[in-house]
């Protein structure tokens, strides 16, 4: 079948088999307000990657799509953009700002690297984010910001905007230090996930509700069968990896490439190496014409995948549900990144699907991303959806 081999330390073989997809369904026309969406998302998404490439790195500040569909990028110097479509592009406004995105970035990993040190027994920092239409830092407060708190964040990240927002309860020892690689319960997608009966390494995916239980989500291929034990972590960097839970329900031919496992998920997700995100309850319906991000735990975060076919079905693939998107020369995903969340971070980070397997098999690359030279990657890939997930469930995106 043709998808991403789970990352076996031992093995990086990728099974892959011949085929062309067949049956495609036929999908809904958009609603007038939709079709708006639609578009509003494709524009910005292509027009901010072309305003990228001609702005050096350390000018760039962010952007985002205001509620009248206006990209606003922001800069730390003002320059003259490239050449735009007023037929084709996104309406721009460009806005200067004092700190880059890197400068924030580089503050985020700081602040959150020193939360316990920052922290005291009334209140503990549980989350960093960049806020960027405030250019600022985003800090989350479980307890009081105290005086003394706000001092000592700001001695340690002097000259930055910091907003102190209230953040939820801690669910782990204070000092507990997460990542993609060593998460806790509740559980975030984007990790780092390890089978423990075929050794394979897959990413965790959205937390999901059904019935009064939740549920993580990830790629029906990543075991073979009901009950095997799913870690988390990987056991090339940690060797006692905690449990995760064993799974209880995995779709098979002609469904979707999905599986579930029991336990408690959170409605955050990782989008860098340490930070995570909160995403939407609302899924997010990908259209042709669009584009969405890929977040596996091997490649990490990419963007700009451009929407192919939609909701097919692919003998290829053993599966149904299947959303094909691409970027040539971009790494979209590859083995281990199986059953990763796939989302847009505009208009706000919502769930799309999760990652299958490289559209075809004589189309891969030896990745240049972690770990070289050992496994395969994709510029264009196939998600399976994330409504077909939901209604093969009777499931609802997990939100607490």
């Amino acid at each position: 079948m043709r998808k991403f081999g789970v990352f076996v330390a031992i093995s990086a073989a990728l099974v892959a088999a011949g085929g062309v997809p067949v049956a495609t369904a036929k999908v809904p026309a958009p609603t007038p307000e939709l079709a708006k969406t639609d578009l509003t998302t494709l524009r910005s998404g292509d027009s901010l990657e072309k305003i990228r490439a001609a702005l050096p790195a350390a000018n760039y500040a962010g952007a985002y799509v205001t509620d009248n569909g206006v990209l606003r990028v922001l800069v730390t110097k003002a320059m003259p953009l490239p050449k735009l479509s007023a037929d084709t592009d996104a309406p721009v406004e460009v806005v200067k700002v004092t700190h880059s995105l890197a400068a924030l970035d580089a503050r985020m990993a700081q602040v959150f690297a020193a939360r316990d040190k920052l922290s005291d027994a009334k209140s503990q920092i549980v989350q960093v984010d960049v806020n960027e239409p405030g250019n600022a830092l985003e800090i989350a407060v479980h307890g009081p910001s105290t005086p003394e708190l706000r001092e000592r964040v700001a001695a340690l990240a002097p000259g930055t905007p910091l907003e102190f927002v209230p953040g939820p309860a801690p669910t782990e020892d204070d000092l507990h230090y997460s990542s993609r690689v060593e998460d806790f319960a509740p559980w975030s997608s984007g990790t780092f996930i390890h089978n423990n009966w075929t050794g394979g390494v897959c990413t965790s995916g959205p937390g999901l509700r059904i019935g009064s239980n939740e549920y993580m989500l990830t790629a029906g291929h990543c075991g073979r069968t009901t009950g095997e034990l799913i870690q988390q972590g990987h056991p090339g960097v940690l060797s006692n990896l905690p449990s995760i839970g064993r799974v209880s329900n995995r779709s098979g031919y002609p469904n979707l490439d999905a599986m579930v496992i029991p336990t408690n998920m959170s409605p955050t997700m990782y989008r860098t190496w340490y930070n995570f995100h909160t995403v939407q309850a609302t899924p997010w319906e990908s259209l042709t014409g669009q584009t969405v991000c890929t977040g596996g735990a091997f490649t990490g975060e990419s963007c700009n995948l451009k929407i192919g076919r939609t909701n097919f079905c692919s003998d290829a693939h053993d599966s149904c549900g299947l959303t094909q998107a691409s970027r040539a020369g971009a790494i979209a995903a590859g083995q281990g990144d199986s059953g990763g969340p796939v989302y847009i971070v505009a208009p706000g980070l919502r769930y799309s699907g999760i990652v299958t397997g490289p559209t075809t098999a004589e189309g891969q690359f030896v990745c240049s991303s972690y770990p070289t030279d050992t496994r395969w990657c994709s510029s264009s890939i196939v998600f399976t959806r994330i409504q077909n997930v939901l209604t093969y469930y009777g499931a609802s995106l997990a939100v607490s």
